[in-house]
């Protein structure tokens, strides 16, 4: 089969794919999965909110193609616009709910962590189901560690939920050090 890397950076050309474009991003979306079941959001609605609002989670997205069809993605953003940018879809969010107390809202909802000035974050990483196991995730993270390079960061992070054993195993295998964890997620990192 032959694979193509493709920036997400014309809507217009995605359109009989942004179901496809959806259901990966909710796929690497576990952590809003509780937060959309529980106010009974609208996830297409969502999706296409986030992906018009500048200095989002899904600004820079790299697609993986074979030859029309989307069969993975990686995204991800400096380290220190993590917190702009997970703002953002925290207020995609809230407007959707219309929650009265933003602030406990944001609080109860805003992962923390110290970023670096050279890092650049992972924010999602997904591979359709029937290409998982081919090689596709390593492909999408070889092509990210590649543009960061190019961009001159020195360090990688990403959180992944603590119950995702094959995810972390996965980051485990491409030299990622567990850093911290909470009662959720596992805070990754890896030196470029």
């Amino acid at each position: 089969m032959k694979y193509s890397f493709r920036k997400f950076n014309d809507k217009s050309k995605f359109s009989g794919n942004f179901i496809k474009l959806s259901n990966l991003f909710y796929k690497a979306s576990e952590e809003y999965e509780d937060l959309f079941k529980k106010c009974k959001i609208n996830k297409l609605k969502f999706i296409k909110e986030i992906l018009n609002k500048k200095n989002s989670e899904l600004e820079e997205i790299i697609l993986l193609l074979n030859y029309k069809e989307i069969i993975g993605l990686v995204t991800g953003f400096p380290e220190i616009q993590f917190k702009s940018r997970k703002l953002t879809s925290l207020l995609i969010i809230r407007n959707m709910t219309k929650t009265k107390n933003i602030n406990e809202f944001i609080k109860k909802n805003l992962i923390e962590f110290n970023a670096r000035k050279d890092g650049i974050y992972i924010s999602r990483l997904a591979v359709s189901h029937k290409y998982q196991g081919k090689g596709i995730g390593t492909n999408l993270l070889n092509k990210f560690f590649k543009n960061a390079k190019k961009k001159q960061f020195n360090f990688i992070s990403l959180h992944v939920k603590k119950n995702n054993k094959s995810a972390i195993n996965f980051y485990l295998k491409h030299k990622f050090k567990i850093k911290n964890r909470n009662n959720l997620l596992f805070y990754m990192e890896k030196k470029l």
